[in-house]
């Protein structure tokens, strides 16, 4: 049975169960709602494998990494030069452009995405979670979106502001691979299941046929309409076919069956077309018409050939899964590399320093030092310069004298930066491959040796000292010290184990041990103030404890999915030095529930406070001055944040200074409307609204504002005013907000009635809402009966249970008004109901304390 922790679980986990299994549009999550922010700021230009490209013309390019990234490079001379970077997921695959320049993204598993670059930065526009298999995309001339899905053959979408709006369908093609659409708007769709090639035209709602033939590709790879009219498909198992289409058939034209392999296919405006081969690199051809003609190759050991794209001299651009991205002239007189980018990331932890460079422990690329320059992070130290001295960096972290703390190559080693270089001065040896180090204040050094333990030194600011090996810690994987000196390891399966010197020797005080032993590792370990430590566990979430001294008693939780076993859990923690903790949740690919969250903990609970969804793969987190983030993701190097920890305040526009309703016949109703808008970043509560004074028959809010306007919307209040009597009259509108620029709203309202009575709408029988509404705890019903007779007013609840009696009595005809006082009920919806001898009316209200 599992130990009973407090609501955090509960109250996430009701609000996500409806997200899970609808289609959900990335930050639904109540990130509107959310009162502080992430902000991508930076990012390091490490790739490696890149999946997809498009190239955007004079020499801009976009890159889709193959775990995730969108990186922006412009080719100069010989080199790439890093532009811009967007944290996108994981899941997506495919990478187009439109002819509107805007950039679109998509995934097998649903997700699409668009986004426009300017100024070195990625902007989000539209992002929705489709629900269908995606396997290739294509945008017409038109801006239309063309998805190839395998179980629902051709969809037609367009985007319409941030949304995407399904336009049309056709599941006539199975298990549909590859997609292109021509310059005259007719698209062309290749299927799997049949192996067949179709062409169709849009027409308003639907996707007419126009063309069928049989292409014998069953495996289809990619799709090309070239701007002359023909249509080239690549096949991994057949190679290459050319076809045309006359608008009533697709006639081949020209095969090329070359052993197989073929990727993606690029077409020169020269007729020139190359083939992404998989393992064996780029062929270059030249079609006559009928027939392919071979005209060059390019190949590198180890090639992964994903995607390609010509640019206007004629070269090749080349995404490579294990190489990164090149630009190789491939032509019948040379076949060249004229530029690379591979810097290879193998991201195993993160740390800053004081004055804000950030650290890299990169695998088999060494340590790394970076200057946070907005949007690239600039590498101004490496320890790997020298083939002799190169190192495998596991860990890093620095103490409070900005000293550098590194594990490597089975060695603890430190070091001191200046003058942006790495400076060595001491090390030892250790067991295992490390995966985290923690510096106490007093020198005591803690090492997470894998399945080697724990290791503890002490450092006298010379020389290391090996103190204590604790081995019954089984695999380590994080280590965290306290304030009173406890130290904190997660040890996988095996939970988290405390430990404390005590009488000269090392020992394990209390233990905790994760909720599902088959599934739960902890992963990750923090330790915060007053005894309280922070688990990131793989199973079971973001658990929070406090040390007794002798045992871990649980305060909190936080598990969006508790019942998913293996694919959902935070797998990294760290708390900023202002006591926020961040961690990262991980979960099925391109759930909305992912991501980098940022909590506080008060009073022995966690209350989220913000959320950014595009960052996954994350290893470690960690943090620095003026709240900058660092996430470490294991496979696409380092992303810079910042995080907004103050909440950002509501802003209120108001439409009108004053309300004035003129010259007013008697008897007759005249309306006004004001207009209250939310420019701010948070959601702007209405605490009260109502009129400094009111007498019958004269003003009233007819329809009042909502209790909560969400940012960047408009909401409307509606007055009436009538009156039987002559003269001016005035009132007040006060409106009560929790803006703190404008938190009380004084409006003038005046009216002039005049003249005879010209309308009367005396002879009818009416129940207005109740305002304010929502209340608390006091709120005015206001009633006209037609004819005087006997009038009932009575509150109930949702059951059905008569909660009060308002009104039951005998009244002249004409508008009445009555109060009710709601102090001594539960929050909720009730029902107020008016019975007259010729109506029944029934409205409800809500009660909200």
């Amino acid at each position: 049975m599992k130990p009973q922790f407090a609501s955090g679980r509960v109250a996430i986990t009701a609000c996500l169960i409806g997200i899970f299994f609808s289609m959900c549009i990335p930050g639904s999550f109540c990130n509107a709602q959310l009162p502080q922010t992430f902000t991508l700021k930076s990012s390091n230009p490490h790739m490696t494998s890149a999946s997809a490209l498009a190239y955007a013309g004079n020499d801009l390019l976009f890159i889709l990494g193959d775990n995730g990234g969108l990186w922006a490079y412009r080719v100069s001379g010989g080199a790439f030069e890093v532009q811009g970077f967007y944290p996108a997921a994981s899941a997506f695959d495919r990478l187009e452009i439109a002819p509107d320049g805007v950039i679109y993204l998509s995934g097998r598993d649903g997700q699409l995405t668009a986004l426009i670059f300017a100024g070195n930065e990625f902007v989000s526009i539209a992002s929705s979670a489709i629900s269908v298999e995606q396997n290739d995309m294509a945008i017409g001339p038109d801006g239309t979106i063309y998805l190839a899905s395998g179980y629902a053959g051709l969809v037609a979408l367009r985007r319409e502001g941030a949304a995407f709006r399904l336009i049309a369908q056709d599941a006539g093609i199975e298990k549909a691979r590859a997609v292109a659409v021509g310059a005259d708007n007719t698209i062309f769709v290749a299927g799997a299941a049949q192996g067949e090639l179709k062409a169709y035209e849009l027409n308003g709602r639907n996707l007419i046929p126009a063309g069928e033939i049989n292409s014998d590709a069953f495996t289809p790879t990619d799709l090309v309409a070239g701007d002359d009219g023909m249509v080239f498909l690549a096949d991994a198992e057949s190679g290459l076919s050319a076809y045309t289409f006359d608008k009533h058939a697709l006639i081949r034209v020209a095969e090329l069956n070359d052993g197989g392999t073929a990727q993606r296919i690029a077409v020169a405006n020269n007729r020139s077309i190359y083939i992404a081969k998989a393992d064996a690199g780029i062929c270059g051809y030249i079609f006559d018409g009928s027939r392919f003609h071979s005209n060059g190759t390019w190949s590198c050991s180890n090639a992964d050939a994903r995607d390609l794209a010509t640019r206007e001299d004629g070269t090749v651009l080349i995404a490579d899964g294990n190489d990164g991205v090149r630009l190789i002239c491939c032509d019948a007189t040379r076949s060249a590399c004229l530029a690379h980018c591979d810097q290879n990331t193998d991201a195993r932890s993160v740390a800053v320093t004081s004055d804000g460079i950030v650290l890299l422990a990169n695998g088999m690329d060494g340590l790394r030092a970076y200057r946070d320059t907005e949007p690239i992070l600039e590498c101004v130290a490496w320890t790997n310069h020298d083939a002799s001295e190169d190192i495998h960096a596991c860990a890093v972290t620095v103490d409070q004298r900005d000293r550098v703390f590194l594990a490597h190559d089975n060695s603890l080693s430190v070091y001191t930066l200046s003058y942006m270089q790495f400076n060595h001065i001491a090390s030892t040896s250790i067991v295992g491959e490390c995966r985290s180090i923690a510096v106490s204040p007093t020198g005591w050094v803690y090492v997470a040796c894998g399945e080697n333990g724990l290791r503890v030194f002490q450092f006298d600011g010379a020389t290391l000292f090996p103190v204590a090996h604790a081995y019954e810690c089984s695999f380590a994987y994080d280590v965290s010290v306290g304030e009173d000196g406890s130290v904190y390891v997660a040890t996988g399966e095996n939970g988290l184990r405390v430990y404390r010197m005590l009488d000269g020797d090392f020992h394990c005080t209390a233990q905790y041990h994760p909720m599902d032993p088959v599934n739960g590792k902890v992963l990750s370990v923090t330790a915060g103030p007053d005894a309280t430590v922070f688990l990131a566990c793989s199973r079971d979430g973001l658990m929070a404890f406090r040390n007794t001294g002798t045992a871990l008693t649980p305060l909190d939780i936080i598990d969006f999915f508790p019942y998913m076993g293996d694919y959902a859990g935070a797998t990294s923690v760290h708390r900023t030095e202002d006591g926020s903790i961040l961690f990262h949740y991980e979960t099925y690919p391109g759930m909305d529930i992912a991501g980098l969250y940022a909590c506080v903990f008060e009073n022995d609970r966690f209350s989220i406070r913000a959320h950014f969804i595009e960052a996954d793969n994350a290893v470690d987190i960690t943090s620095g001055a003026d709240n900058n983030v660092y996430v470490l993701k294991s496979d696409g190097g380092v992303l810079g944040y910042h995080y907004n920890s103050l909440p950002p305040a509501p802003s209120i526009k108001v439409s009108q200074q004053e309300v004035d309703f003129g010259e007013v016949p008697i008897g007759a109703n005249r309306y006004q409307s004001v207009s209250i808008a939310n420019e701010g970043s948070t959601p702007l509560r209405i605490r009260d609204q109502r009129l400094s004074s009111f007498e019958a028959e004269r003003f009233e809010i007819l329809e009042p504002l909502p209790d909560r306007i969400r940012p960047g919307e408009c909401s409307r209040l509606r007055l009436r005013f009538s009156s039987s009597r002559e003269g001016p009259m005035q009132t007040d509108l006060i409106i009560l907000t929790d803006a703190p620029d404008c938190s009380e709203i004084h409006l003038p309202v005046r009216a002039v009635a005049s003249g005879n009575c010209v309308h009367s709408d005396a002879g009818i029988t009416s129940l207005d809402q109740n305002t304010p509404n929502p209340f608390n705890p006091s709120t005015t019903i206001r009633f006209r009966v037609a004819d005087a007779g006997k009038v009932s007013l009575e509150v109930y609840d949702l059951i059905g249970k008569r909660i009060a009696t308002l009104m039951d009595g005998m009244l002249p005809a004409g508008q009445h008004t009555v109060h009710f006082n709601a102090a001594d009920l539960p929050s909720g919806m009730y029902f107020y109901r008016m019975h007259t001898d010729n109506a029944v009316i029934t409205r409800r209200m809500i009660l909200t304390k």
